[in-house]
């Protein structure tokens, strides 16, 4: 609900749409999208991350493979390898245990 992001002058203009991964998306005046303020982005642990990146890293990061975080998350494994790679970008990693370990310490202070 549009409401509960923007204020009533705000929302006007804007639908909600949803993106490739159904995370909730804020469309003003056609083209442009603004996404939506989500949990995984609100806890602050990984800002630099869209929720669906969040979600995977969290699940390679517990040792899931590819495969298995794509069941977990009903996604084809090639959109989960593809939402890693970009989080390996993002977070200036180049190995799973190197995000091992930087999940760690972000999510556990350890």
């Amino acid at each position: 609900e549009v409401a509960g992001v923007l204020d009533e002058d705000d929302a006007a203009g804007f639908e909600e749409c949803r993106g490739e991964q159904g995370e909730g998306l804020l469309r003003a005046g056609g083209d442009k999208q603004v996404r939506r303020p989500s949990p995984a982005r609100l806890d602050g642990a990984w800002p630099e991350l869209t929720p669906a990146e969040t979600r995977v890293v969290r699940l390679v990061a517990r040792g899931l493979t590819n495969q298995q975080a794509a069941e977990h998350l009903s996604l084809s494994p090639h959109t989960v390898g593809t939402h890693l790679r970009r989080a390996f970008t993002k977070l200036d990693v180049t190995s799973r245990a190197d995000l091992t370990r930087l999940a760690r310490h972000r999510d556990h202070g350890a």
